[in-house]
Formats: structure tokens, C-alpha cells, sequence
């Protein structure tokens, strides 16, 4: 689906440093996203996707679901490093994450910038529990060994 130069900007890593893997990633997708070559043409078809049904399914399958399932493949293996609570609602975390950058990528409210990205990721991350205390009862943290 897509070009080989902009698949690797896409491409989640997995450093076993989740902070630093979202923030590579959103980065990644922002640089993309503000390309004057590719970002005007993707906020169009997005925006076409919303009254065009069978672009919005397209646009679900080739593009949005395979980025949200390789965003929750990096959050199950946090998950699995006892990084993230086990019960964390991986839906949720995505949203976090990501719904910033598209409020201000359709919208354009505010810039989309690397600092944007950074302060998202140390907010949902503080937020969903890799910073809270070890007693926390929330269930979205687990106990500190």
C-alpha cells in the first residue's frame, strides 16, 4: 500500500523503551503528516472517507487498522515486560496516544511538532500507569518488584 520510504517512517520499533518507541512513531507520522507532498493528499482522503463509505472502508483496512494493531503489538509487549498494567484497555491507550494528532491534523487547531508529540507520550504514559506509585488501585498500574 504504501511506498517503501514512507512504510519505513511507519514502521513501529520496539526498543523495549515504550516512551521512546511512541515517540519515534508519532514523530515519525507527524514528519510524514506535515510533508507538503503526502499530508495535504491523506487529510483529503480522510476527509473524503467521511462521506464516501466504501473509501472509508478502504481507508480502515489498508491504512488505520494495520497502524493501530502494530501500535497495540508494542503495547502487549510492555504488557508483557510489566511495563503496563495487563488489564490496560489497549482501545483506550490508542486514543490517548493518537487523538491529539488527528485534532490537530484535521482541524488544525495548533501545530503538529515534535514537542507536541513528546508531551502526549509522558501524559498518557503518566496517565495509563508507567508512572504511578506501586499501591496504585486504578488497575491500569502494575505493583514495582
Amino acid at each position: 500500500m504504501w511506498a517503501p520510504e514512507v512504510q519505513q517512517q511507519l514502521t513501529f520499533p520496539n526498543t523495549g523503551d515504550l516512551a521512546a518507541d511512541f515517540k519515534t512513531q508519532i514523530k515519525s507520522v507527524i514528519d510524514l503528516s506535515n510533508d507538503p507532498n503526502f499530508g495535504p493528499s491523506f487529510r483529503a482522503l480522510v476527509a473524503e472517507g467521511q462521506h464516501d463509505q466504501a473509501l472509508a472502508s478502504q481507508l480502515l483496512a489498508r491504512i488505520f487498522r494495520p497502524r493501530i494493531e502494530a501500535a497495540k503489538e508494542r503495547l502487549r509487549a510492555a504488557q508483557q515486560d510489566g511495563q503496563l498494567a495487563p488489564d490496560l484497555d489497549l482501545d483506550l491507550a490508542i486514543d490517548l496516544f493518537y487523538g491529539g494528532f488527528y485534532h490537530r491534523f484535521l482541524l488544525r487547531v495548533a501545530p503538529l511538532n515534535h514537542e507536541h508529540a513528546e508531551a502526549v507520550v509522558d501524559a498518557v504514559l503518566t496517565g495509563i500507569g508507567t508512572s504511578a506509585p506501586s499501591d496504585a488501585k486504578d488497575g491500569l498500574t502494575v505493583p514495582r518488584t
